[in-house]
């Protein structure tokens, strides 16, 4: 007869329990360069306080006003996160079943993917602001409560395993103090950046490698102060990369071949004209920074980590023509890749460069939400075609809301 030793069991339960708590929680692999399945998906950032769209292995989710939806990518046709029988979702009518359906979410800020899980962070203001960060299965049938915290959230990221956001609340002299904190997705926060202004907040958190980026920004009588602040995620040192001077904008990183594109504009004060616009290329902690290439002015950059893609704003008392206005996609040498005419689309754009195969493009007006998409296979061909991924009225997209207690 065999008999199997009391060690040998003991290391074959060890190993089993190993084994399935890596299945839980993956190990992070901390290098300073972007690694796929765990750091914020920076190319699906859309504005300075929302993340509206993920990308998982099989499509997109992205937030339709309050409400979740889902793409495919075999067939990119949008399908709501709600699988409940009789359920009415956005055609809802009666305030107190709007609750009920399994992709509403009130508030909604911003949508992260990470570890076949999707995480939404909420915003719900009535005489004061409630923040909360939600767990939610990719099916939208389960959700739970991460962490909730007081305050209205201005910028958040996900980025391996920890979540970063910026959180606003006012003092009893109308001063508003921003925090920003680093959040493990069991609830246990660290704040590592506090500051009061007078009218100001933090923005365009963005994540990559071994950073994490943000803009705190304050208005004073003089005009607008800047600057860019970064986070170590392995020293936990917090400082400031660039500060500015008084109406100088920094902007937000732009992330590209392991490198940090990032611009500095200079407005005259009071009548606001441009005095100067330059763009610098850097190592992704600041240093090495070199005049690099301008992208124009005034224009929205983002990146995939291959091309920078730089739209012009259409909203601006500096804007071009609307015939005129463009999107122009860069290499890191500032080689022009193909040129879009993007003044058709009309007002309120958010150009988002997306994954390997598809880019994005939110438009907005008084009547609807559209978002359209294009493939990214196109790009090197100079015929880009947009197509229509989605279309809601406004109307639908913020719902009321009646609470039965």
């Amino acid at each position: 007869m065999n008999y199997i030793s009391k060690e040998k069991i003991f290391i074959t339960i060890l190993t089993l329990a190993i084994v399935l708590l890596s299945g839980c929680s993956p190990k992070i692999i901390y290098e300073n360069h972007y690694i796929d399945g765990q750091d914020h998906q920076f190319y699906y950032y859309s504005s300075e306080s929302t993340h509206s769209m993920a990308e998982s292995d099989s499509g997109y989710y992205f937030l339709g006003g309050q409400y979740l939806y889902f793409v495919d990518k075999a067939n990119m046709t949008p399908v709501i996160v709600c699988n409940k029988p009789n359920c009415l979702h956005n055609e809802e009518t009666d305030s107190t079943k709007t609750l009920y359906c399994n992709a509403f979410f009130e508030g909604a800020k911003s949508l992260f993917y990470y570890n076949d899980e999707l995480y939404i962070s909420t915003t719900r203001t009535t005489m004061t602001s409630e923040s909360e960060f939600l767990k939610v299965s990719l099916d939208g049938t389960r959700r739970k409560s991460s962490f909730k915290f007081d305050g209205a959230i201005s910028s958040a990221a996900l980025h391996r395993g920890v979540l970063y956001y910026a959180a606003q609340v006012w003092d009893a002299n109308g001063q508003a103090i921003v925090s920003v904190s680093a959040s493990k997705l069991n609830g246990k926060s660290k704040e590592i950046y506090k500051e009061t202004f007078g009218h100001g907040n933090v923005n365009n958190i963005i994540c990559y490698g071994n950073y994490v980026y943000f803009n705190a920004f304050d208005y004073t009588e003089n005009g607008r102060l800047e600057k860019m602040v970064r986070y170590n995620i392995l020293t936990e040192d917090t400082e400031i990369l660039f500060d500015n001077q008084i109406m100088e904008t920094i902007g937000k990183p732009s992330f590209i071949s392991d490198k940090m594109y990032y611009r500095k504009s200079k407005l005259e004060f009071p009548d606001m004209s441009l005095e100067y616009q330059e763009g610098f290329l850097a190592e992704l902690d600041g240093s090495n920074a070199k005049s690099s290439f301008e992208l124009g002015f005034p224009v929205d950059v983002n990146s995939d980590g291959q091309y920078l893609y730089a739209r012009d704003i259409e909203w601006s008392p500096f804007s071009k023509p609307v015939d005129e206005q463009q999107l122009t996609i860069y290499t890191i040498d500032g080689e022009v890749v193909n040129r879009v005419n993007m003044g058709s689309f009309g007002s309120l754009q958010s150009l988002i460069p997306g994954g390997e195969e598809h880019m994005f493009l939110q438009q907005e007006d008084s009547d609807f939400l559209r978002i359209y998409y294009a493939n990214k296979s196109q790009i090197s061909t100079g015929n880009i075609e947009w197509k229509l991924l989605f279309e809601v009225e406004r109307e639908k997209l913020y719902p009321a809301v009646t609470r039965i207690s």
